[in-house]
């Protein structure tokens, strides 16, 4: 009866494994015929090391060599006997669709009420038997013991098979526009692993964005997508969490510092496009994505991707530390289009509220050699005379900040043809986001980069932020009807010079609405602000007020620091010391090259 028995326990095993290797398939674990025969093994033998634990037990409270335990135990082997028209894909005619859904626990529930059943009986015949020694329950718990051994060798073999199968996301990062935001990242695959080193300091955060990868007018998009960050240190943690994918800009997700392990050395980013069930995550288990097609033979669909950035690490904000940086720059506004610089007229009182309370360098000057070399001067500290675009800003200020844990952007306008030289300059400078508006002299124009701009200091208010704001509007300024026709003041016919002032008086109400979000939302007055320009505009004498040709370099610098002196300062000032003076508040390491001016001295 004993060998009945066993080849009874085997069989049951098999088909028990065979059932966990289906469910484990519809799952998405079994990723290929050695992974899936390793499935078998492993939950089979666990099967069969659970029964003969199981008789071992029964050895040990009611040891008898009655057969009938043994009839009832292989009766309840036979229980398994149900699985078999779900192995063999017989079509069942459920009354709903919730119960076709739910046909594997159904089965399982069925076998588990009849297998129940026989065990029951089992252990009353053992209670009814006549008693023996209980020598026997060793050799039961022998064969348990040698069960339980090919359970883990399997386990471990499938867990091998399985990683091994998983996509992990290779090559370089690349740059990639979604709406007038751009970004570097890579595509990744649904259920691929991003996986990269990490180490952190303590406060920091781990930010990193995503987006829709539309390479083609075919290429699918997402409104949500289901993102786990794996952190490996002395401990391993997990953080997941839903993201909402925007239409026109980058979806950020950031996994605050509590979920960090000590030692923090890895992260393993992975994405679904459904929510994983809350018992794989507390297994820590990880299915492999497939993507099937919808009848067999058919061409099976494309694999879902999205863009994922590779993960930065951002300082968290307290007690005001560290500092947060704003630079506004105004293209076309010239040191004597300043209000308290000695402008006659009334065209700046947002901009003269903050130099009222900063240091203000009238006398600062801009390069001679264009608006584009004057950007990377004060973007890198250096006054190089090459104007090649990424080369000269290797060292840029952004790069430098972002390597103590800031988050970074750019915001500017452009015409349609002109973003990518803008992008390049701006992107070229180490931004971890560029976005171009190409809107430049249309509706909504400057305004729109600033609400952009806002948008993105208002998400980042809790970690430490360098912001620049590229302005163009007064770049070739033209009546519109969002400018207010205060010049000229006579109502008589509106000049160069008139629409210039309408203009910049509209900017300057802009730029004052974006500073006082500011002081709204900074309670600890920890944001340090620099609004200048490239150049300037001069305007002919006379009644015509045309505007010359030639632009002049001297521009302002207007320097808010915290706690810092105020006055309006006589000397000369080079926008390249702005990028020097922004390094030292944040103490921040620029080129060695770089010999910059200090200007709170």
């Amino acid at each position: 009866m004993l060998v009945v028995y066993m080849l009874a326990l085997a069989a049951s095993a098999g088909v028990v494994g065979l059932f966990v290797r289906q469910i484990f398939s519809l799952l998405g674990f079994v990723p290929s015929l050695g992974a899936g025969a390793y499935v078998v093994i492993a939950a089979g033998s666990l099967y069969a090391a659970l029964e003969l634990f199981l008789m071992t037990a029964f050895r040990l409270y009611r040891p008898t060599r009655d057969r009938a335990t043994q009839i009832t135990e292989t009766l309840s082997f036979a229980a398994c006997l149900i699985f078999v028209p779900y192995l063999l894909h017989v079509p069942i005619p459920w009354p709903s669709a919730r119960l076709e859904n739910a046909e594997p626990i159904i089965f399982l529930a069925a076998f588990g009420g009849i297998h129940l059943f026989f065990k029951l009986v089992t252990f009353y015949a053992s209670l009814e038997s006549a008693p023996t020694n209980r020598k026997s329950a060793l050799g039961w718990a022998a064969a348990a013991v040698c069960c339980s051994i090919f359970t883990y060798l399997g386990t471990a073999n499938w867990a091998r098979e399985a990683e091994e199968a998983r996509s992990v996301v290779a090559g370089d990062l690349a740059t990639y526009r979604f709406g007038d935001e751009f970004a570097q990242a890579r595509p990744v695959t649904e259920g691929a692993i991003l996986r990269g080193s990490v180490s952190n300091e303590a406060g920091q955060v781990l930010a990193l964005r995503v987006a829709n990868f539309l390479d083609s007018e075919d290429s699918p998009s997402y409104r949500t997508a289901y993102l786990t960050v794996d952190l490996v240190g002395d401990q391993s943690r997990s953080y997941s969490t839903s993201v909402t994918l925007r239409d026109e800009a980058w979806a950020e997700v950031r996994v605050p510092s509590n979920y960090f392990p000590s030692g923090l050395r890895e992260y393993q980013v992975r994405w679904t496009r459904k929510s994983p069930p809350n018992w794989q995550e507390l297994l820590g288990m990880r299915p492999i994505v497939y993507n099937l097609p919808d009848r067999p033979g058919a061409v099976p669909p494309p694999p879902a991707r999205l863009l994922v950035s590779e993960p930065s690490l951002y300082h968290a904000r307290v007690r005001a530390k560290p500092r947060n940086f704003l630079v506004i720059v105004l293209e076309g506004l010239g040191a004597n289009h300043v209000t308290m610089m000695g402008y006659e007229r009334e065209v700046t009182p947002s901009i003269d509220r903050l130099a009222f309370g900063s240091l203000a360098f009238p006398n600062a000057h801009a390069r001679s050699d264009g608006p584009e070399a004057t950007l990377r001067a004060l973007l890198s500290g250096t006054d190089v005379t090459d104007t090649r675009g990424g080369a000269v800003l290797k060292h840029s200020l952004a790069a430098a900040l972002r390597a103590k844990g800031y988050a970074t952007a750019a915001f500017s306008e452009a015409a349609q043809d002109d973003a990518a030289a803008i992008w390049n300059d701006l992107f070229g400078a180490g931004f971890d986001v560029v976005n171009v508006h190409t809107g430049l002299g249309k509706a909504g124009g400057s305004s729109v980069v600033l609400d952009r701009a806002r948008n993105w200091i208002d998400d980042h208010n809790d970690v430490a932020y360098f912001c620049l704001v590229h302005l163009r509007e007064l770049k070739d300024p033209v009546p519109s009807d969002r400018y207010e026709a205060v010049f000229p003041e006579d109502g008589g016919p509106v000049n160069d010079l008139d629409a210039f002032d309408n203009a910049l008086l509209y900017l300057d109400r802009q730029i004052g609405a974006l500073l006082k979000n500011i002081r709204d939302h900074d309670d600890e007055n920890a944001t340090c602000i620099v609004l200048t320009s490239l150049y300037g505009y001069d305007f002919s004498l006379g009644s015509a007020k045309r505007r010359l040709d030639v632009p002049s370099n001297r521009v302002p610098i207007v320097l808010y620091v915290p706690g810092a002196r105020t006055a309006r300062r006589p000397d000369r000032a080079k926008l390249s010391d702005v990028a020097f003076t922004i390094a030292a508040l944040a103490d921040a390491r620029l080129d060695p090259s770089v010999e910059g001016r200090y200007l709170l001295e």
